[in-house]
């Protein structure tokens, strides 16, 4: 009988955003990684961090797409999981990120799955100076902090 090595990293095709194909391919990511269950226990806090680069809708691309979320996100929650997601874009976009999450499809994937849509500039930045700076001389940095919960 031969024996399957588990996965240590997983990359699925999906060729489209239909909610249907990403949930396939976000379940079958997991399968290959050893199922959800093997990274997720029943209760344990759990935080989604998509790629918000700026206030783009979903179809440009440049962001992370609520489709694949939603799946992820479904699937830590059946496993028992309280997730909670976000990103803080830093830099330029400080101050913007309700904007960023509306246009993003964010805010309204949080009222579809029940996850916490975590605001993580409630923990503020810090400003940095670029020494020889062209065109951009400052920097805002976020002060997000490993202690912080999600309940």
């Amino acid at each position: 009988m031969a024996m399957t090595k588990k996965a240590t990293v997983s990359l699925v095709k999906c060729k489209s955003y239909d909610d249907n194909a990403c949930e396939a391919a976000v379940r079958r990511m997991f399968e290959l990684l050893g199922g959800v269950a093997s990274f997720v226990k029943p209760g344990q806090k759990v935080f989604v961090k998509p790629n918000l680069l700026l206030a783009a809708k979903p179809d440009r691309a440049i962001t992370t797409h609520p489709s694949v979320m939603k799946p992820i996100i479904r699937l830590l929650m059946d496993a028992g999981a309280e997730v909670s997601f976000g990103d803080l874009p830093g830099g330029y976009h400080a101050g913007n990120v309700s904007l960023i999450n509306d246009k993003c499809g964010m805010t309204r994937l949080a009222e579809e799955t029940g996850a916490r849509l975590v605001k993580l500039e409630q923990f503020g930045f810090r400003k940095a100076s670029i020494p020889n700076g062209r065109s951009c001389t400052k920097y805002l940095f976020r002060n997000t902090s490993t202690k912080w919960t999600c309940s």
